[in-house]
């Protein structure tokens, strides 16, 4: 028996559905979704559960229909997240038709209008480019039931990946890692029920 660590402002814009979570000072609003509730510690990025540039790397406590479902590091320059982190405690089947949702908590305070986007990627980012989609960091597939896996539709929780890789070799390492915890990870305080730790990132690079 083993449990498992794998490693207020309104815009108005139409067209791009949001997702009401929280951008927070610490992770210590949503750290039950870490290993021991302890973050990782990323010099100069992430210490102690804080940002260590507020203005650069956001704090986001992914809650979805009343609930906190996972937590993710955001980098506002590159656009990206560098990590989401979720409980595994098994998975659901069926795949949501949900379009995809921006954070409107990493756009502008200051009273200005702007296009979404601003400090985040948005669905023309993805248009724009052909040959990239958008690659789950905390997987649909990996999610216990339907609206958790809803919740994983938010361009926050997303990566520029090829095409080919995310349907191909990412899409059959995610199968290899649900299957490995399904068989091999359990609660240390309930053998029959599955539980791991995992947190997936990711780092920038070039279409080259």
């Amino acid at each position: 028996m083993k449990m498992c660590l794998l490693v207020t402002s309104v815009l108005l814009v139409l067209g791009f559905p949001f997702v009401m979570t929280s951008v927070v000072d610490s992770f210590s609003t949503c750290n039950n979704f870490f290993f021991e509730e302890e973050p990782p510690e990323i010099e100069g990025v992430l210490e102690n559960s804080v940002s260590q540039d507020n203005n650069r790397y956001k704090l986001i406590c992914q809650k979805y229909e009343s609930d906190y479902r996972f937590a993710t590091l955001f980098d506002t320059i590159a656009k990206i997240p560098l990590f989401s982190a979720y409980k595994y405690t098994g998975h659901q089947e069926n795949k949501p038709h949900i379009r995809w949702m921006m954070e409107p908590q990493l756009e502008p305070l200051d009273g200005t209008m702007s296009e979404p986007g601003t400090n985040q990627a948005s669905q023309e980012d993805y248009w724009n480019e052909k040959k990239l989609n958008r690659g789950h960091l905390f997987p649909n597939g990996h999610a216990p039931d339907e609206i958790t896996a809803e919740s994983t539709f938010t361009l926050t929780n997303a990566v520029p990946q090829m095409i080919t890789f995310n349907s191909g070799s990412w899409r059959a390492m995610e199968q290899n890692v649900r299957d490995y915890m399904d068989s091999n990870c359990r609660d240390q305080y309930n053998a029959n029920s599955i539980l791991a730790y995992v947190l997936t990132g990711a780092v920038p690079g070039s279409l080259g």
